[in-house]
Order: C-alpha cells, then structure tokens, then sequence
C-alpha cells in the first residue's frame, strides 16, 4: 500500500460519501518536535515499495510522536482508518482524529467532523461533527468547505426537528471558497448547479465559466461541451454536441447519458439503452436514473432497482422518484425512507423532488395535508421549468387549493405545460377550454388538445375526446368531424377507449347517423379487449333490442362480466335488474347491495339510486336525509340526474335546509347539462319570481328549451303562455296543438286542458264529446277536478238531450 495515501493532501477529488484531506494540514505551530515530525514527513521519500515491505520502524516513530504533536496524531489516526502497517480500527481512529482536533489540528478536524458527520466508529453528533468541519474549512481545507456545502444544502432534521437548517445561499458560498482554493470537485458542482438548476436559476454562460476552472477531473470535458451544448449560437451548439458524441464514443459516462436523452428525444430508444447500459456499467449515477424513467415508460419492472441504485449513489432527481414511489406504494417503514428521501431531494432544490412533495402535501400522505405548502412547492418547481409542477400549480390556481382562485392564470399555466407536452396538462387545458374556465371556450380548440393527450395513450383523454365529441352543444362541424375521424382511426388501428366511444356516438346518433349494427360492433371490440365500460352499453343493446333480440340472459352476461372487472356502471344496471325484476328474480336487497358496490366504485349512478331508495322505501325505511347525501355525493361525481333531484331537495327543503339561491345554482347548472327537467323547474322560477327578478320571456326561453327536449311538462307549460299570451304572442291555436303533444305523452295536465279546450272551443273546433274523453284520461292519471268536469259535462249533455 502506498505510504502516500497517509500523509498526503487530497488525491481525489471529495464526494459526500468518500472524502480525503488536504497536504495543507500540517499544524501552522510546528511545537518542539518540529524535526521528529519532519523524518516523518521525509518517508514520502520512500519508494513505495521499501515501504510497503517494511513500515514498522516509520510507523514506531509515528506512533512515539502522538499525543506529543497534533499532526502526528492525526497521521497516526489515519493509519488506522486504512489499516497501513497495522490492524484496521475505525474506531481506535475516531478516538485519535478528535485528539488531534482537540489541539487545533486542521487533518484531525476533518476527518473526526467527517466520522461524527456519518457515525463512523462511535454514535453521529453532527452539530459537532458541523463545528469541526467548520474549523477544518477556516484553516483552508477545501474538502471541509465541499463536505459543509453538502450538509447546507439539505439541512439535518432528525425526526422532523430541525437541527441545521438548510441554506442555500451558504452552501453556495462554501463551495464558491473551496474552488477558489483549487478544489476542481467544488468547481464542477457549482458548474451543475448553473448549468441544471434547482439551487440557483439556470445560467449555462456562469456554468462554463465554472466548468473551465474544474478541467482535469473526469467528466469536466463533458460537462463543459454540454454547457456549450446550451448555447443559442448554432454553430457552437453543433460543435458541443459532436464532441460529446466523440467522448460518449471513448467511454465517458456523462456524455453518454446525455447523447441517450438526445437519442431519446430523436425516437431511438435502441441508440439511447446502448448508450445508457454502457454508463451504468461504469457506475454513474445519473445514467441510472435515465436508464430507469427509459424501463418504466416501456412498463418494465426493473425500473424500481435501478432508481433505487441512481438514489442510493445520491442522484438527486433518482431520489425524488424513487422517494414518492415509495412513499406512495411502501408501507410502514419503507414508506418513511421514501418520504425522508423525497424530502431531501426536496431540499437539494431538485424541481421534482419539490414536485413530488407536494405532491404528497396535496394529498395528505404520511405528513398532515397542507394545501399552502404544496402551492409553494408547485409554485418554486414551475419556476425552475418543470411541466408537472405546472400542471399541479394550474390545478390548485383553478380549485383554489393553497392559493387564491385564479381561473386567468390557471388556464395560462396549464397551456403552458400542455404545450410543452404533459398529457395530463393537454387534459386539463382542454377541460378549460370546454368549459370555458379563464379562457374563452373553444370546442375545436379542446378537440385539439384532449387529441394530443390521446396520442400520447393516455386513456382519460381518449374517454374526454369521445364524450366531448358526442356531447358537446356548440361543436362546430368542422370540429366534430375531426374529433369523429380521430376517434375512428384510433378504433380501426383497434384502440379498445376509441372503439367504445364510437360504438356509444352510433348508439346516440349525436355526430353521426345513429347505426345500431356498427354501434354494436365497436362495443363488441371494446369488450374483446376487455375494456370494462363497453360491458354495460352492450349489455343494453340486449335489454332494449337495438338491432338485436332483446335477450336478458345475454344481457346479464355481459353485465357479470363487466363487473368482475370492476366496471360500476355494469354493477349499477344489474341493480336495476334485480329492482325490477328483469332477467331475474326481483331482489331489492340484491339490487341496493349492488348500488353500494357500484357507489364504492366510484359510479355516480350507485349513490344515484340509494339516493332514490332512500327517498321512496325501497327495502328501509323512508330517509330524506340520506337520500339528499346520496345526491350529493353522485353529483360531485358527475350525475347531472343527481344535480337535478340536489336542486330538488334545496327547492322544496327535503333532507336539508330550504335554499332557493342554491336550488336555482343547480337548476342551472343540471339544465346547461342538458337535463329538461332542470329547465322545465327554472321555467317556473323566472314565471314566479323565485330568487331571480319575475320575468316571462325568460320563463318561456327555458320553457322553450325544455320543450324541444321533449320534456311533456315544458310542453304543456309553454301550451299555457300560447293560450294566455304571456311572454309571447297569444296563439290558442299552437297551444291547443302543444296540449295535444303533452296529453298524447301522458301528461294529465295537459289532458285536463286538451278536455277545455275540446269543452270552449279554445284553438280547436268545439267537440263535447272529445272533451269528456281527455278529462277522463285526466282523471283516470289522478287528476280529480277532471273527474268532476267530465261529471259535470256529461250532465249537461245528456239535460240537452232531455
């Protein structure tokens, strides 16, 4: 073993995890054994080989010197760290380092801050373990300066009480005096922090600068060439980039993980394994990290091993992913080394591992849920460039989580991350534009963007582009023939999302001619790759007949099928099933057990029907209170029925407090989702001045509306203002004929005035005998005045005849 590794400086460079002391650490007052220790300094004369076959008399005379000379001490202390000419004891050398620390000794101070610093031979005490490293660092040890930037960086918080709080700003300034004092270590990390940020803002011309000073240790000359690489100038961007090929070439592992991420980028995942497998067999912990985001967007499981290796070796980023993946899949304790991870990366200022933390703040996992902090965190993340923070932070502008609503500023930052390719920013900034929430609504625009988060298999936004498309009022033609093309396309190429969403657009004839037989036949090739919604619209196929025999048998198939794969709306139907009997034995106990199941699945048509159960008896007793719960709870789910029937018990009081400001809220919000009897009710409350001011022309628009949806109720009450001239023109003739289309659809109302109107002559020729007619369908469906009408009329006809 060479001697020179004793009672040298530093031979290479310090890491956190391996570090050295410098030749600087001779004792600035030499004491009385000056010249002892200078014979023992002069052994670095020795050929390492006549040291190495006999270092016992330079080691007697070492060892005669301790506790006579800190520095011999410290010499002393350091053989026994390596076990050089006698038994290795780490914690002999603990014991020697803070002797010679004890007197001032720059090499003892460091190593015995660095053994406290990681408990190495005895317990941690990294306050002290601090103070050490500080004095080292004062006395001009550069690696005391690198290892305190490191410590600063993160802070230590042992079980979450804060002992050294992190600061940036002077681990930036220790690693500033430790390059000044020539440590290349210090200088490339200040270079990576420019150059990647986190830290610091990102700045390549200040990272170069760094780089420069850090040229001759490994990696540098990559390093440089990427900072290069940055540069808006073409002609030196090109040349950067050759030269890394040319390095990545001759085996360095830096270089190589960045031309993967640029192999990557240009869809050669092949090129960029090849260039990842040869860095990670050279151990660099960044090439892990990439080799591992490279597996798991392949679905690979081996991802996690490698993560775990990129975040054991201290990669920051390998950190964050690994930290949230464990402390969202792991339990117990596992699941708190994950978070501890996360949290440091969070600390080192790494932009996911701020992201994914709060992440976690978001949620409210393994720490109290904290919305502001989570904010924050976005908030910082964003700034440094990164699109998932952008997508978070949108979210929390938008739903005020943290931060004040900001609905402008939600839709600018979500675009911002759509643009920049997040699927799930796509998602949400086309949810904004279909709404129109902070940005003027644009239906093409939503298509265009839900299309791009498609493209890239995400599923949700294969499902939002195949109900905005069926569904959406104002789609332009244009539009909806793109989204229809898109979605085609993706069903012929045999997308299971893109076959369903068709097979329902033919089913409904909402963007093209309804066609039950290639409705049927998408739905058929959704189920085949057994894709769970596709189970519950065919099973209705056979339930209804369309284009089929009905067949319950093969409708309850179906509808087992889809909920063994945990499909809610399959469970819910075969609730409806066993309540009514159909293909079944009637079983309203079965049928509400299944509601639960489906409601736990998150199906808002479960909680729409207990909702309902508990309103009417069915199986308990009658509940008002829980069916208004229930209705809540399948609105928030989307359940535009439950909306309806939420606005109901606030209108009339039933199950909670009586609100009619609230009531019309969700009127209106349940009629913009297209239900008539939603728009039917707001008819009434612009007729009678209910929480809006009375007015007749909008009382009859929605009228209007509810009618041409077919609403038999809109039908007759906008019979009624024909008939009496409110809010339009009167015309006795249209709302005869408006009676008529309600009373043929059941309505007993409107059978009633079908009954005057035959009686007076009102709109149509007078006809007695059609008028007793109509008021007995009336009374016949429980409206009893028409019976006492038809009483008296026939009276009087039959005294005529008399």
């Amino acid at each position: 073993m060479k001697l020179t590794r004793v009672l040298t400086a530093v031979l290479t460079a310090v890491c956190f995890c391996a570090p050295a002391a410098e030749s600087t650490a001779v004792s600035k007052q030499p004491g009385p054994l000056a010249a002892e220790i200078a014979a023992v300094l002069r052994m670095k004369e020795h050929t390492p080989e006549s040291v190495a076959a006999d270092p016992a008399p330079a080691l007697r005379q070492l060892k005669y010197l301790v506790d006579k000379d800190p520095q011999a001490t410290a010499l002393y202390a350091v053989c026994l760290k390596d076990g050089f000419g006698m038994g290795r004891s780490l914690t002999e050398a603990r014991k020697y380092f803070l002797r010679a620390a004890e007197h001032g000794n720059a090499l003892g101070q460091f190593w015995a801050g660095w053994f406290l610093l990681r408990g190495i031979g005895g317990p941690a005490d990294v306050p002290k373990a601090v103070d050490l490293l500080e004095s080292a660092s004062v006395q001009g040890i550069s690696d005391a300066m690198l290892v305190l930037s490191q410590i600063y960086l993160e802070g230590y918080s042992p079980q979450g009480k804060t002992v050294i709080r992190e600061d940036h700003a002077l681990a930036l300034r220790y690693l500033r005096r430790a390059a000044a004092g020539g440590n290349k270590r210090a200088a490339l990390l200040i270079g990576d922090w420019y150059l990647r940020g986190g830290v610091i803002q990102p700045d390549p011309v200040q990272a170069r600068e760094w780089y420069v000073l850090a040229q001759g240790l490994p990696g540098s000359e990559s390093a440089l060439a990427e900072a290069d690489h940055a540069s808006a100038d073409a002609e030196v961007k090109a040349a950067a980039l050759q030269k890394l090929k040319d390095l990545a070439g001759s085996g360095d592992p830096r270089a190589q993980t960045f031309c993967a991420a640029r192999a990557l980028e240009a869809g050669d995942a092949a090129e960029a394994l090849r260039y990842l497998d040869e860095a990670v067999g050279k151990g660099y912990p960044p090439a892990f990290t990439a080799k591992a985001r490279l597996l798991r967007a392949r679905g690979d499981g081996k991802w996690r091993d490698l993560m775990a290796r990129g975040a054991a070796s201290g990669d920051p980023e390998a950190m964050a992913v690994y930290g949230y993946h464990q402390a969202t899949t792991a339990r117990g304790r596992e699941a708190g080394k994950g978070l501890e991870m996360l949290e440091r990366s969070s600390r080192r200022g790494t932009p996911e591992g701020r992201v994914k933390l709060g992440r976690v703040y978001l949620q409210g996992r393994l720490v109290p849920k904290d919305e502001e902090r989570a904010y924050e965190f976005f908030k910082f993340a964003a700034s440094r460039g990164n699109t998932e923070a952008k997508y978070f932070m949108a979210l929390c502008l938008s739903a005020g989580y943290g931060c004040r609503k900001d609905p402008t500023r939600a839709a600018e930052t979500a675009r911002e991350a759509a643009d920049a390719g997040d699927s799930y920013a796509q998602i949400l900034y086309g949810t904004f534009l279909r709404d129109g929430t902070g940005v003027a609504q644009d239906i093409s625009a939503a298509v265009h963007y839900f299309d791009l988060a498609a493209k890239q298999g995400n599923k949700h936004a294969q499902k939002l582009l195949g109900d905005l498309i069926s569904k959406a009022p104002n789609l332009s033609p244009e539009a909806a023939k793109t989204g229809v093309d898109l979605v085609q396309k993706a069903a012929e190429d045999g997308d299971a999302v893109s076959a369903f969403a068709l097979g329902r657009i033919y089913t409904e004839g909402s963007r093209l001619p309804r066609n039950y037989e290639l409705g049927r036949k998408n739905l058929e090739l959704a189920v085949s790759k057994k894709y769970a919604p596709a189970y519950a619209l065919l099973a209705d196929y056979y339930l209804n007949g369309w284009g089929v025999k009905k067949n319950y048998t093969e409708a309850n198939r179906l509808l087992k099928a889809g909920a063994a794969l945990r499909s809610g709306d399959a469970i819910y139907r075969m609730g409806l099933c066993k309540l009514n009997g159909v293909g079944t034995g009637k079983d309203v106990q079965g049928a509400l057990r299944l509601f639960r199941q489906a409601a736990a699945l998150g199906c808002p048509e479960g909680d729409l029907w207990l909702g309902i159960a508990n309103a009417r008896g069915w199986g308990m007793p009658v509940n008002d209170k829980t069916a208004y719960t229930h209705y809540r709870r399948a609105a928030m789910k989307g359940s535009n029925s439950a909306l309806f029937l939420l606005a109901l018990c606030y209108k009339d009081g039933i199950g909670t407090a009586k609100n009619s400001e609230v009531a019309f809220t969700y009127f209106k919000q349940a009629a913009e989702g297209g239900s008539s009897d939603a728009m039917y009710e707001l008819g009434l409350m612009y007729a009678n001045g209910i929480q809006v001011a009375k007015d007749m022309k909008m009382a009859v628009s929605y009228y209007r509306k509810a009618a041409d949806a077919g609403n038999s109720y809109g039908i007759y009450e906008l019979g009624c203002c024909y008939e009496s001239g409110r809010g339009v023109e009167k015309d006795p003739g249209r709302a005869a004929a408006l009676y008529r289309i309600s009373a043929t659809a059941g309505n007993r109302y409107a059978q009633f005035m079908m009954g005057r109107c035959y009686e007076g002559g009102i709109g149509v020729p007078q006809d007695k005998y059609q008028a007793i007619d109509w008021y007995k369908k009336a009374a016949a469906g429980g409206f009893k005045y028409a019976r006492e009408r038809e009483r008296k009329l026939r009276e009087e006809i039959d005294h005529l005849i008399l």
